[in-house]
């Protein structure tokens, strides 16, 4: 069932920013077909349930392959990369997805150039920044796995988000089929690789973020040959960087704290039980992950077309569209939950093993917490079409705080139930203050001024 009004389908209204043709065009194939092969929805969940395979498929292959130990590191690695993405999402993405619809077509070519400015900047600050601090954490504190690691990670990070960035682009553009041939390139072979490394020499923590960096990689130069044409002007970016700060100061303020607010339970729980106790909780959010074939799958489309809707056709139709993403995903993302919830056990020992048969109440917590998570993505859409994006980070302030005070005597009281309890307090107030402040800002609402 399609998730948007008609017309928001790219076969109901022809979008004045793609300029070529899409690949798959209503002419050349069957008409009731047709019309939900072209729709955005279609090729961003497509694309979404590519990456989350991949990513399950990929924990599943550490921990069955590798062992909890060396599981455990890799998820605890993998945290600075998401902690940067985090970084580009704020600074980067977050605005492109709420101005790039709103754009001339005169303005587009200055605005791309802009916008991959912008990206290596954070590319680059992030791959020298983990250089530096492994180096003083193995040579000042004596701890010298991260200097072994520290190459890896740095190199995957910096692909990870130029390969991101270069496909958020492409599902704003709506050019929604060549995003998903870039992660096509990117995300399978990454799974065929480690496998194939696994059997052949084993494969450790440090190898696996080499092999995400050449994927990444790949796909992020596949993607290049998709883009429109681009133009470096200093002036346009001076515009456009002060246009995007407007939004990105308080979505990146917020990002420490809404880190902090997702992981410090996590982060806390390896230094009461082990590292084998991040690879436990990573365990039951892989098996969670499932759900981001939409979450993020949809938030590919739904910020930018709730800003589309908003200034097309005003406050009504966006509150609408976000409403129907709500009851319709909302409704879905219940049904699997409630799935897991029944077969907790099952579910753990049909992916890992029976090692983990013993963590089955983990699991369905992580159910509960990953529903709350969803209402939180079209809440943040709205936000953010808005433009109105301080509550946001006073929500992450608030969450971040909340994470510092109670994390360690949840987890201590709790133990790996208090991972996850902490984490649906969490979001239950996250999900409250934006739900307020959309309800506070919409009676308000302008519309901005051309950049």
């Amino acid at each position: 069932m399609p998730i948007v009004d008609p017309i928001f389908a790219d076969d109901a209204v022809p979008p004045p920013d793609r300029p070529r043709p899409p690949l798959l065009s209503i002419q050349s194939l069957s008409s009731p077909f047709a019309g939900f092969v072209n729709r955005r929805e279609f090729w961003a969940l497509l694309d979404q349930a590519v990456v989350s395979a991949t990513n399950f498929l990929t924990n599943i292959v550490l921990a069955r392959l590798a062992g909890i130990e060396v599981f455990g590191t890799f998820a605890l690695a993998w945290m600075v990369v998401l902690f940067a993405s985090l970084f580009q999402d704020a600074f980067v993405i977050s605005p492109m997805l709420s101005v790039q619809p709103k754009l001339q077509d005169s303005e587009r070519a200055d605005y791309l150039g802009a916008i991959l400015i912008h990206g290596f900047l954070v590319a680059s600050l992030f791959t020298i920044a983990i250089q530096g601090v492994c180096f003083c954490i193995g040579h000042f504190c004596n701890k010298h796995e991260f200097e072994l690691v520290a190459p890896a990670l740095a190199v995957a990070t910096g692909f990870y988000l130029a390969q991101n960035l270069l496909r958020r682009y492409l599902f704003t553009i709506r050019r929604s089929s060549a995003a998903f041939s870039s992660d096509l390139l990117s995300y399978p072979p990454q799974v065929i690789l480690i496998v194939i490394v696994a059997k052949m020499h084993g494969i450790s923590a440090e190898g696996g973020l080499w092999i995400v960096a050449l994927t990444s990689a790949v796909g992020a130069v596949a993607a290049t040959f998709c883009l429109d044409s681009i133009r470096f002007s200093l002036a346009a970016s001076r515009r456009i960087a002060v246009r995007h700060w407007r939004l990105s100061r308080w979505l990146a303020l917020s990002v420490v704290s809404s880190w902090m607010s997702a992981n410090l339970f996590f982060v806390v729980a390896p230094v009461f039980f082990g590292s084998a106790a991040a690879g436990i909780v990573r365990a039951s959010q892989n098996i969670l992950g499932v759900t981001n074939i939409w979450f993020i799958g949809l938030g590919n489309v739904i910020p930018a077309e709730t800003a589309r809707a908003l200034h097309a056709r005003g406050l009504g139709a966006a509150q609408r569209y976000v409403r129907s993403v709500i009851f319709r995903w909302g409704g879905i993302t219940l049904l699997f939950c409630s799935v897991v919830c029944v077969f907790p056990v099952t579910v753990l020992h049909l992916a890992y093993g029976a090692r983990f048969d013993n963590y089955g109440y983990l699991l369905r917590l992580y159910a509960l917490l990953y529903l709350l998570m969803f209402l939180g993505y079209p809440l943040m859409a709205m936000l953010q079409a808005l433009e109105f994006t301080a509550p946001i980070f006073w929500a992450y302030v608030v969450i971040g705080v909340f994470a510092s005070i109670f994390s360690v005597p949840l987890v201590h009281a709790f133990g790996l139930s208090g991972v996850a309890l902490g984490s649906i307090a969490t979001q239950l107030i996250f999900n409250s203050i934006l739900y307020a402040s959309i309800r506070v800002r919409s009676p308000h609402y302008s519309h901005p001024e051309p950049i």
